[in-house]
C-alpha cells in the first residue's frame, strides 16, 4: 500500500454486472467532486465482461485524480466478505458503500457528507432512491416486529399498503420524500466515516 490517502473511498462489489456497471462508474467520476477519489472494486468471479469494463475504466481514471483498486476473487465469496475486503484497502476519510447498479446524481454524495458533518450523532447516511423514471423508490424500513411478519405472510401489508398498522415494517405510511431517522436504510448506497468504521468494525 502506498502513502496515497483519499478524501472519499467507494467500495463496489460486482458479480456479473456488465450491463449496468459503466453507468455507475461514469456517475462517480462525473457527479462526485471529492478528490482524491478512490474506487475499490471487488469482483466475485464474474463471467460476463465485467473485468474488461473495470480495466477500461481504470486506464482512463487516473487523469481525473481517481485511483482504482480491484480484487478479482477466484470464486464468489459473497457480498459481506467482499465488502470487508474492500474496507481493508480503503484510505478515505469518508467511505461510500455503493451497489453496482446505482447512478449518483450530481452533488448527492456531497449533500450526504454535509449532513454527516453537521449531525454529530448520525453515523451513516442513505440517500433517497429514485426509479429510472424519477418516481420515488421506498428505501427505508422499521425493525420488524412479530406482527409484521404475520401481516407480510398473510398479504395484509400489501392489501393495506398505506396503513401504519399493517405496513409498519416497510413504512408504507411514510411518503419517503423527506429526511428522517430510520431503523433500516436500504443498503444500495450508504455513506459513513472512517472513524465510524473503525469504531464499529467490519461487516
Amino acid at each position: 500500500m502506498s502513502d496515497f490517502s483519499a478524501k472519499l473511498s467507494v467500495i463496489i462489489v460486482t458479480y456479473n454486472n456488465a450491463p449496468v456497471l459503466p453507468f455507475t462508474l461514469a456517475s462517480l467520476t462525473e457527479n462526485v467532486s471529492f478528490r482524491p477519489l478512490e474506487i475499490i472494486l471487488i469482483d466475485n468471479y464474474s463471467a460476463d465482461g465485467t473485468l474488461e469494463i473495470i480495466h477500461t475504466f481504470a486506464r482512463n481514471a487516473s487523469a481525473r485524480h481517481v485511483r482504482i483498486l480491484f480484487r478479482l476473487n477466484k470464486k464468489n465469496k459473497g457480498f459481506t466478505h467482499a465488502v470487508n475486503q474492500g474496507l481493508r484497502h480503503a484510505t478515505g476519510d469518508l467511505i461510500l458503500f455503493l451497489n453496482p447498479d446505482v447512478q449518483l446524481k450530481k452533488n448527492s454524495v456531497e449533500q450526504m457528507a454535509e449532513l454527516l458533518a453537521v449531525q454529530s450523532d448520525v453515523g451513516i447516511v442513505a440517500p433517497q432512491l429514485l426509479y429510472p423514471n424519477g418516481r420515488i423508490q421506498p428505501s427505508c424500513r422499521h425493525f420488524p416486529r412479530y406482527r409484521d411478519v404475520i401481516f407480510e405472510i398473510t398479504g395484509m401489508s400489501r392489501l393495506f399498503s398505506k396503513s401504519k398498522l399493517f405496513n409498519y415494517w416497510k413504512m408504507g405510511y411514510f411518503p419517503h420524500n423527506r429526511i428522517r431517522r430510520v431503523d433500516q436504510p436500504q443498503g444500495a448506497c450508504l455513506l459513513t466515516t472512517r472513524a465510524i468504521v473503525d469504531r464499529v468494525g467490519p461487516w
